[in-house]
């Protein structure tokens, strides 16, 4: 029997064209498993992200230029020199959000911050690019009613990264526990912020 005498016999090479389908068949298999795996591990990542959604506050924000009004806790003004620009932050409604996960963050400048007492932190020290509630203050929860306050001295010449609040923006932002993400809840950009 010669050699094509036996592919026409069905022998090895005898019905190239079954061989077609059988490869389109798996391929498409293939491609489909490859798919739903893919479609699987969004939608599992997903879910597993947003167990804990970000807090629902209402924020207010009261900018001030130049302000010389600070009386510190013992009663009087210090003789620094220059004005400060001021920030307050008022929790004006909504969830209450444990101190340590709620933080403003500064961009353009960087601030320190004054305390309900009128404790003026970080005195003698760099200033920072933000803060938690609870550096601010001691209490366990930011909830409506409480406020605090960053500034900065935009003519204080020994700190290359201050500029004046006009010139920032800020944002409030909750730092879940379980994630090292952060979420956003409110912001404020001051009038000149570019």
């Amino acid at each position: 029997m010669s050699r094509r005498e036996y592919t026409e016999t069905n022998g090895l090479w005898g019905n190239e064209r079954s061989v077609s389908p059988v490869i389109a068949t798996v391929l498409m298999v293939a491609i489909t498993v490859v798919i739903a795996g893919a479609i699987g591990a969004t939608v599992i990542d997903t879910g597993t992200s947003a167990s804990e959604p970000a807090p629902q506050a209402s924020f207010e924000f009261e900018f001030e230029k130049n302000a010389t009004d600070y009386v510190n806790p013992a009663g009087y003004a210090p003789s620094w020199g220059y004005d400060m620009d001021r920030l307050t932050v008022r929790h004006i409604g909504g969830d209450d959000i444990p101190s340590e996960n709620v933080r403003i963050k500064m961009d353009g400048t960087e601030v320190k911050f004054i305390n309900r007492t009128g404790y003026l932190g970080d005195l003698g020290s760099g200033y920072e690019p933000g803060y938690t509630f609870k550096q601010i203050e001691t209490d366990e929860s930011f909830s409506a009613g409480d406020s605090f306050v960053v500034v900065t001295f935009p003519e204080d010449e020994d700190q290359p990264n201050v500029a004046g609040l006009n010139e920032a923006s800020a944002q409030i932002v909750y730092e879940p526990d379980s994630s090292d993400r952060s979420m956003p809840i409110a912001s404020w950009e001051g009038p000149d912020y570019e």
